[in-house]
Order: structure tokens, then C-alpha cells, then sequence
């Protein structure tokens, strides 16, 4: 499905991460206390274009994504609006960062990043000032949006979305963030096995009611 892609092992990460992040004791401390850390930072690594697409396992896509040779040409990074700005730090923080305009409440789910997005020293600033009791699981996606500054910040609009409430009428992609994971099972998976039995049909539509009942509608 993906030619050419290359999977690399933890091990091999962990040895590439101590030679890159060898001035960075916090930001090593940091990748090996949260995995979300990974994300943030391996990727640039091992990137060989220009652009990084993010893509997490939880996300499910129910349309084709049209947009994304475009995407791809735009010089900002682009990302899924959250219903939440989901940060370690409020608009203020921002600001000590200089990264007021990227304040939006992006969610890394999916993105179209920069190669050149990872800044180190950005980062490791970031979390030295921080109180280590914040939020693990927002750490990564406060760091993507500080550090996406210098290309401007754009997100998708509302046909990509993040998890809330169940219904997918009209949804290209949704993001089943970790406590909304039983719905992907209840309304996400059930859409893509059917597809998978029948993936030469296009003449189909989602319908879903608001207790997250869903099936496929053929269009006339």
C-alpha cells in the first residue's frame, strides 16, 4: 500500500536520537518519558522532501482527500482543527515564544508539515519552562504549533474533524482521539470494512444517526 515506505525500529531510533539530541539532556529525558515526543521529533530525522505528512493510527478517512497534492505545494503547515486548543501554554506563552499567530487550536492527528519545522532550541526551551507536571499528552502538540511559527499556521476545514460526538455525514476524516476510541469501533470501522467489500463502488453515502448508528446509503 505504501511503496517504498521504510519501517524503523525503536532501537534504531533511540541510537539516532542519542546522537542528534546529545546537547539536549531535557529533550532526551523528554523522548524517553513520552512517546508523543517521537512524533515530534524523529520524523524530521528521517525525512528525505520537503514536506512531512502526519498521520495517526487512530484516524479514519470516509472520503477521498482531494486537497492533498495541494496541501502539499502550500508553504504554511496545516493541521485538523481541534474543538479544543489543546496546549500546555495559553495565548500568552505563545508569546514568549513568538509564536502568537499559531496560536489555533490545531491537533496533529493528520498535518502537512515542513521538513524544516523541528527547531531544538525552540524546543528544548519550551520544556525546561515547563512544570513537569503538564499535560503529557499535550506536550507534542503545543510544540508542533510553537515551532510552525516561522510558516504560519492554516487547519482543514470542517469536513476534517476531531472526534466529539458520534456522525460522519459529511466527514472526509475523522481523528478518534484517545478517550473517543470505542466510537471509531462503534461508527468508523463498520464504514471501512464495507468499503473494503465493495471498494470499486463510489455511488455510496454515510448516513449516521446521533446515537452513532451508521450504514452506507447507495445514491440514486
Amino acid at each position: 500500500m505504501l511503496p517504498g515506505c521504510r519501517i524503523i525500529s525503536r532501537q534504531e531510533a533511540d541510537a539516532k536520537a542519542l546522537e542528534v539530541l546529545y546537547k539536549f539532556p531535557s529533550l532526551q529525558t523528554f523522548r524517553q518519558e513520552n512517546n508523543l515526543a517521537l512524533k515530534a521529533f524523529d520524523f524530521f530525522w528521517y525525512a528525505r522532501s520537503e514536506k512531512i505528512i502526519l498521520l495517526d493510527s487512530d484516524v479514519l478517512t470516509f472520503d477521498r482527500i482531494t486537497c492533498l497534492d495541494e496541501c502539499l505545494a502550500w508553504s504554511w503547515n496545516l493541521f485538523l482543527k481541534d474543538y479544543q486548543y489543546a496546549f500546555n501554554i495559553n495565548k500568552a506563552g505563545f508569546r514568549m515564544f513568538s509564536a502568537a499567530a499559531s496560536y489555533k487550536p490545531i491537533n496533529t492527528g493528520f498535518g502537512v508539515v515542513s521538513q524544516e519545522t523541528l527547531n531544538l532550541d525552540v524546543a528544548n526551551t519550551f520544556i525546561e519552562t515547563m512544570d513537569r507536571n503538564f499535560c503529557p499528552f499535550w506536550a507534542e502538540q503545543t510544540l508542533y504549533a510553537i515551532m510552525s511559527a516561522p510558516f504560519g499556521v492554516e487547519l482543514l476545514d470542517d469536513s476534517f474533524v476531531v472526534a466529539k460526538e458520534p456522525g460522519l455525514t459529511g466527514i472526509t476524516m475523522k481523528h478518534y482521539v484517545w478517550k473517543n476510541r470505542d466510537l471509531a469501533r462503534l461508527e468508523g470501522v463498520p464504514i471501512i470494512a464495507m468499503r473494503l467489500r465493495d471498494p470499486l463502488n463510489h455511488t455510496q453515502s454515510i448516513v449516521a444517526n446521533d446515537a452513532g448508528k451508521v450504514g452506507l446509503q447507495r445514491l440514486q
